[in-house]
């Protein structure tokens, strides 16, 4: 019996060791391999990777503003911006906190900043616009739930692409996304990342197209991303904002299922659910991006009138505003 029990504890601190030696291995291999994509990308003076920065396009009263998702940036949104701009929108298309940032900075962010960050540009839009529509794509979906079901009335409408309402399993053999990634958080000691077996999900970009997307993942990342969506489960009597969703019944990241569910408990009198044919979760940039412009300017055209007060408060601050720039400065 000692022998067998003796024999026993053997078998597991070897199997521990094994585990520990192989964890401290992937550790390696990883930062090495990070050090080595960083190297290769170009980043201004801020720290932010080239052409992942923030931008403002277009002209005109009403704005629509762009919130991108995990392990991607405002570079998602430039040809939708671009063409909705030549529509007669501004178009603003914000970047994350920590995001397309160097590694270190980017697996520090937390969910309250990205909360806080999307409160300040929808304030600043709606003090200088007619009107304001957020577009939202994936984690910037499940930002853009939790923001607005408690403020309603910080966006005039929004779009809703492929939004993290709930995480696929296509991708999760066996077992939930979350608890695997459970199960990683408690097995990988050494590191926080892990590089994704994944390319990016469409069907005609490639991730050659499209260089703007991080490789590696940050698990506090997701624990953040997981919390959101814990957070806004069952929260669709609450959600009274205008809303259009939009979901792509190929997508293997998100579960479409849940979000078509989700859609079906909002509470707001205007909703519009489509489905994008043909095309995977990156629907941002893949071949059916310009329908996905379509469908934002007639979500748009839909939406009520602006409330007449408010047009008025708008319009007066645009008169303030351009008495102060004809007075010039004062001494």
């Amino acid at each position: 019996m000692k022998n067998r029990t003796r024999r026993i504890a053997i078998v597991v601190g070897a199997v521990v060791v094994l585990w520990l030696l192989g964890d401290f291995i992937y550790s390696v291999v990883i930062a090495a391999r990070i050090r080595s994509w960083e190297a290769t990308i170009e980043r201004d003076e801020s720290g932010v990777q080239v052409g992942c920065q923030a931008y403002e396009l277009g002209a005109g009263d009403d704005a629509i503003l762009f919130l991108h998702g995990i392990n991607d940036s405002p570079a998602c949104y430039r040809l939708m911006a671009e063409a909705l701009a030549e529509r007669g929108y501004v178009c603003h298309a914000m970047r994350l906190p920590g995001f397309a940032e160097e590694t270190e900075v980017y697996a520090s962010g937390k969910r309250e900043e990205w909360l806080l960050a999307l409160e300040r540009e929808l304030k600043v839009l709606k003090q200088n616009h007619r009107r304001v529509v957020l577009v939202a794509h994936s984690l910037g979906g499940a930002i853009a739930i939790h923001h607005l079901r408690r403020n309603p009335q910080a966006a005039d409408g929004v779009v809703l692409l492929a939004p993290a309402v709930e995480v696929a399993s296509d991708r999760s053999p066996l077992l939930p996304p979350e608890t695997w990634h459970e199960i990683a958080n408690r097995l990988l000691l050494s590191t926080k990342y892990t590089q994704s077996p994944f390319g990016l999900d469409a069907k005609v970009v490639t991730d050659a197209d499209y260089p703007y997307r991080s490789p590696f993942s940050a698990r506090p990342l997701f624990d953040q991303t997981f919390a959101l969506i814990r957070e806004n489960r069952k929260t669709g009597p609450q959600f009274t904002t205008p809303m259009m969703m939009i979901l792509s019944p190929d997508d293997r990241v998100i579960d479409s299922q849940a979000a078509e569910i989700y859609f079906a408990q909002v509470a707001a009198t205007k909703k519009e659910l489509h489905h994008l044919e043909d095309t995977g979760h990156a629907m941002t940039v893949d071949h059916k991006w310009p329908k996905l412009v379509d469908f934002i300017d007639d979500f748009h055209a839909g939406l009520a009138p602006p409330d007449e007060h408010m047009g008025d408060e708008h319009n007066r601050d645009k008169d303030k505003g351009d008495e102060e720039t004809d007075k010039g400065p004062t001494e």
